[in-house]
Formats: structure tokens, sequence, C-alpha cells
């Protein structure tokens, strides 16, 4: 990727790329996030294994290494979903996309089921469950996770040297690369990047300690502690979440995700493929988010309130009498705000059976039964997960909508799916331009 290229990209979506922007850009396409130790290890597999993958060494271990890559971040992933096996490090990895990914002769046949063999064999990763078919043209998807010698140990940055595989990567960067800059929040996260000021591990570290000291929660009524010479049994992942895992995500994210990924992931009514988009900062502990600076200004967040329920209530015909709150539905049913918000999170992405067993089914069920009805009959004919894709197509395109109206305002917003973080000079306009666009929408959610 030239120096030219960038600029003349970035020009094009009307950003001015500056050289502390192309080099982060740059960075990340000349290189692969892989496990610790993985490369340190390929002194023990014996290199004919390799040549069965290349007939060139250096390009055989480089090809490994790029496929390897694609668990590099299956850590990060556990700590963010509620999924049992991606709290387990699995990651579905489709055929299509790795066959592609590591074809580098056009005559030659994708090496790729090789690389897996060689992978399993010399205990880099297991297999999960049985391959399923994809659509959406990415064929089947087998799971994978890395194993304990490698899942959580952190990961290493690692520079590719061979031409061969460098091409490789530079094609799977660009298609990434281009899909950022068509969107209005890809764009404004690249121009964040040379502003905002990043806290140090020592800021990181201080905020956990005064965590920890005041017995801080999490969301899900999780206590912050330093895990140090104690075993995970003492303070285990149910009830506790533990510093070293808030350092260790930060210090992954800063150093190995500054450019966002735009995920393809399903197709709308009319077959147009839609798209989420992970970024540094989506993906960051709020606790530790909030030490973020932009330029020398500390953030304020701007949060929609209910925003899930009340785009559900859009979409399925609810009676739109009145907006759905936290406050009223916990009032309703006799829990609190906390539990209300929590379960609104998840609630309508779930299976039916798994509704059922939710407190807000009892709110839903007489409150909104139509709207309710609506959501069942979909489920039964589309599967359980077609009601958070078409949340998250409104919200993507809500949040698109407000961000793009404030680049064009000249305001930096840090984008975290349904909020935005700004200074709190700017407080007031964001607010007034995503309660303006929220209307426009005719969505009954405000920011608070």
């Amino acid at each position: 990727m030239s120096l030219h290229y960038v600029k003349e990209e970035l020009a094009k979506a009307g950003l001015s790329g500056s050289l502390e922007l192309f080099n982060i850009i740059t960075n990340q396409n000349e290189s692969i996030t892989v496990p610790k130790k993985a490369i340190h290890n390929f002194r023990y597999i014996p290199n004919k294994d390799f040549k069965l993958v290349h007939p060139n060494l250096e390009v055989a271990k480089e090809l490994t290494l790029l496929t390897l890559s694609n668990l590099s971040n299956t850590w990060l992933r556990s700590q963010h979903s509620d999924d049992e096996r991606i709290i387990l490090g699995y990651k579905r990895l489709y055929s299509r996309i790795l066959e592609s990914q590591v074809k580098v002769c056009g005559n030659r046949s994708s090496p790729y089921k090789k690389i897996l063999k060689l992978l399993l064999k010399h205990d880099y990763i297991e297999i999960g469950e049985d391959a399923v078919y994809i659509p959406n043209g990415k064929g089947k998807a087998r799971e994978f996770r890395l194993t304990l010698k490698y899942f959580g140990k952190g990961c290493e940055r690692y520079f590719l040297k061979t031409p061969e595989v460098r091409r490789m990567r530079n094609i799977e960067f660009n298609e990434n690369f281009e899909r950022v800059l068509q969107t209005a929040i890809g764009r404004n996260h690249l121009r964040l990047l040379t502003k905002v000021t990043w806290p140090t591990d020592d800021e990181v570290r201080a905020c956990i300690d005064e965590a920890v000291k005041s017995r801080w929660c999490n969301r899900d009524h999780k206590r912050m502690v330093w895990l140090g010479k104690h075993s995970k049994k003492e303070y285990p992942h149910s009830q506790f979440v533990h510093g070293e895992d808030y350092m260790k995500s930060f210090r992954f994210l800063r150093d190995h995700m500054k450019v966002p990924v735009v995920k393809k992931e399903w197709m709308d009514d009319d077959g147009n493929l839609k798209f989420r988009i992970a970024t540094c900062f989506n993906l960051m502990p709020k606790l530790i988010r909030n030490l973020i600076k932009i330029g020398n200004h500390s953030i304020v967040e701007n949060d929609f309130s209910a925003m899930h329920p009340n785009i559900i209530q859009k979409i399925y015909g609810g009676s739109n009498l009145e907006p759905i709150s936290h406050q009223s539905v916990s009032e309703y049913l006799g829990i609190s705000k906390d539990d209300a918000k929590k379960e609104h999170l998840s609630f309508f992405n779930k299976r039916i059976c798994q509704m059922k067993a939710s407190p807000l089914w009892n709110y839903y069920e007489v409150k909104e039964p139509k709207m309710l009805e609506n959501i069942l009959q979909e489920k039964c004919q589309h599967g359980h997960e077609k009601t958070c894709w078409r949340v998250f197509e409104i919200e993507t395109r809500l949040m698109e909508t407000i961000v793009s109206r404030l680049s064009a305002m000249g305001i930096d917003v840090i984008y975290v799916y349904d909020a935005l973080y700004s200074t709190a000079e700017e407080q007031e306009v964001v607010k007034e331009v995503m309660n303006s666009v929220v209307r426009e929408f005719n969505i009954h959610s405000r920011v608070k």
C-alpha cells in the first residue's frame, strides 16, 4: 500500500491524510496480529511439515501465521459475549474466506486445509462443532479455537516479509479499508485517530486500582478485583471482573485495532449486504474508555435511552402510545431499573424459549401483545437472529446520519453503537443533532 494510494483514497473520502495517519494505516496493512509465542514455537515444527503448505519455507510460515491470525481476537470476543461457545474461545471460520486468504498462486489450489491440519497436529488450535453451511457466499463454517497454550496469553504484531503473503494481506486489508471510507462512521474514526489522546498504562492501572478500592461493579453486577496470585476459582468470572483482563483488552485494542473493521453481517429483504462497524473504542471497557481524550479535552457520553426497545416498537407494530423506558418496565414488573436495562440488551435477540423465561416477557405480553406476536412469527419463519439484524440495520443507519451531520459541522465524536462521546463543550450541540435525527426516524427515544 503506497503513500500515494492512501492519500488518494483519503482525499476521495474528504479526509486529509497526515503522515501520522498514513503510518497508522500502513502499519496495520503490512502486519498481522498473532498469539504470543506462536512464532517462537515454529522452531519445533519440522520443515517438511511447512513445505506441505508451500515449497518456499518462509512463505509457508507466513501463510500459516496469516490463517492463525484469524483467531487472535477470540479472547477479546469472549469478553463481550454471552454465547457459551464464544466464551470458550470458539470462532467460526468460513471455508471460502480461508481458501481465498492464502491462495497465493492463481493456478495452484489453496493450501488452507493443509495449514489447518498443521496447526491441529502441532497443538496450536482445536476443532469444535461440525461444519455448517452459511449462506451469502461464505460457504461452510467450522468452529476452531486456540489451545490453552495460546488462548488469552496475549498477542504480538508480526510484520510480513515475503512479497507473496504481503500481497495477500494487502488485498484483504484494502477491501476493508475501502468499506471504512464508504461509511460516515468509518471516516469519522480515521479522522479521530490523530486527535485522540490515549491514557497511559499507569493511568489505566490507577483507574482500575480505584475501581477495586471502591468495590465498583460492572453492568452485570460483577465486582472488579485484581487477580494477582489468587486463582480464578477464588474470584470466578461468574461473580467478578479481573483488572488484568481490562488491562489486556485495553492494550489489544490500542495496539492492534486502530483501523476499524467493517463486518459483513446479514442480508436485508432486498438482498443487500448490511454492515456493522467494530472499532477500538466501541469494544473497549467503558471504565477505560472514559479516560480517552479528544485533543486535551475529557469526553462525556451522549446515550439514547432504551433505543432498542423503541426501534422494536417501530418495526413490529407496537402501540406507539408512549415511549418504552427502562423505568416504566421496571416499575410494572417490580424489578430494578438496572435489571430492566440489562434484560433489554438481549431480550429481543433471544430464542423464543429464552424470551419466555425472561421477566420482560410478562410486560410485553400484556402491554404490547400484537408487537410480540409479530416478533414471534418472524422468529419462527426466519430464525431468532432476524430480529437482531433488523434492529442493527436501523440503528446503524440512524448513527450514520447523525455522525455525517456532526462531521459536516466539524464536530468530532467517538462512536459506540447507539451512543456518541464528545467533549463537554460540544455536548449540547451533539445532543440536539441526535434528538433531531431520531425524531426524523420516528423512534421514541431521546438522549438522556
